[in-house]
Parts: C-alpha cells; structure tokens; sequence
C-alpha cells in the first residue's frame, strides 16, 4: 500500500475510534445523569407523578389538576411547535418555575444540574423520546416596538376579538364564554380556559410567556396554536390586552 494511502487509512481510523469514544462518553455522562434524576425523582416528584411515571401517584386522586402523565410524553408547556416534544430548557423551566394555578409546585432551591437530571430521567418512561429526533424552539414573532403603549392593547383586544378567544375566555377575559364548561383534555378531564382577570398564567408571568403560548398551543388541551391565525406582531399586542384584563384583588 503507498505510503500516502496508508496514512489516510491511520487518520479515519483514528477518526472512527475517536467517534466512538466520544459517543461512549456522552451515554456515560448521560447515564449517570438519567440515574442522579431517578434520585431527584423519587424524593420531588413520585408523591403526585407516581412511581411508574404514570401520574398516579398517592397524591393525584385529590388533585383537581391531574399530575402529568409521563408515559404519554404530552407536554403542555413548550417553545416547539404544536404535538411536539419540549427541548430540555422547556422542561427545566416548567420543574424551577412551577405551574401556577395547580398543585405542581416550584422548586427555586432545586440545582439546576439536579432540575436537568429530572428532566432527562422523565423521559425514560415514554419510548417517544428515543425515537424522536431533538426537538427545536419555534422562532417567536419580534417584539414590535409599540407593544408597551395604549395602542398594543386596542390592537390586542381586536386579535382577540379575530381569533374567537372569547368562545372560550369570555368577552372580557374572565372564563366565561360559550364553550367554557364544555371543555376537555385529551384524558377526558374536564378543564377551564385561564381566568385573564385573575392574572395568573400557567405558563410564567411575563408577556414572552404569554406570546410562547399563544404561538404554540397547550398540547392536550382545547387551547390550539394561533401562529398561523394571527399576524406578525399580534401575538405581542394580545398579550398586551390580555395583561390589561387583570383586576386587583379586593
């Protein structure tokens, strides 16, 4: 064999053989975080998701929100398109953050490392994951320049007039509306649209929270994607009316 033709042969081979050991790496380092999440899991978390990850834990039955069932891999709370699965960050933000209005607590004093091991251990219990390729974020609409002004809100408030949110919300936003009682999740559980007077989203409080779900839909719920309803821009200026819909408390 020529010299030259020999020396290519050395250089893939050892190309290969550092893939390899690259590749045995990662499933090394992401074994050992599946099994400090298996941890992390049955301290946190198996009270309300249960132990099979089934959402059928001790606690579910006296929860009036179900406890996600992770055997399914439906997830409500993502940047990825509608059906998809979330990224990593999606889940990291749900488990820090909470949800609120529901019984899934936040846990701030979680570490991060230890949040993202729960997270990649949630995902041994649907064989979704493993098929699936990674999920990637949509890109979110730019934020207009006028979205914190009093024209954002008219704006908003005819979107939300255009795209019938208050078939389901109401017309002013307080859950309300026609369709409101007739509501279902995918497992048959009865579900009410958010209360926008109330001021309190599921997904987080910000108006990028707001705009994410409204790009994105709630997967497993009523609550559909309006990317393709609303024009560029419009997601920013609902969001705006529907932070404008909040009320004090007495």
């Amino acid at each position: 064999m020529p010299r030259r033709a020999a020396l290519v042969v050395l250089v893939l081979a050892a190309a290969f053989s550092g893939c390899g050991l690259v590749e045995s790496a990662r499933d090394s380092l992401r074994g050992r975080s599946i099994r400090r999440g298996f941890h992390v899991y049955k301290v946190q978390c198996v009270g309300c998701h249960g132990p099979e990850g089934d959402g059928a834990g001790a606690a579910a039955e006296f929860l009036l929100t179900k406890p996600r069932n992770f055997r399914q891999a439906t997830f409500k709370f993502r940047s990825t398109r509608g059906g998809a699965l979330p990224t990593d960050d999606d889940l990291v933000r749900t488990i820090s953050r909470g949800v609120p209005y529901t019984a899934m607590p936040p846990f701030p004093n979680l570490s991060r490392r230890d949040a993202r091991a729960v997270s990649q251990y949630l995902k041994t219990f649907a064989p979704r994951w493993s098929r699936a390729s990674a999920p990637q974020s949509l890109a979110i609409p730019p934020r207009p320049g006028d979205s914190s002004t009093a024209s954002a809100i008219v704006k908003g408030r005819a979107a939300y007039t255009r795209a019938a949110c208050m078939n389901c919300h109401g017309a002013s936003g307080d859950a309300r509306g026609v369709m409101a009682r007739t509501l279902v999740d995918d497992w048959g559980h009865p579900t009410r649209p958010a209360d926008f007077t109330l001021g309190m989203y599921k997904s987080g409080p910000a108006m990028e929270d707001a705009v994410r779900t409204i790009v994105t839909g709630l997967n497993g719920t009523a609550m559909a994607s309006f990317a393709e309803v609303l024009d560029p821009g419009e997601p920013w200026y609902l969001a705006a009316y529907l932070h404008s819909l909040s009320r004090p408390v007495a």
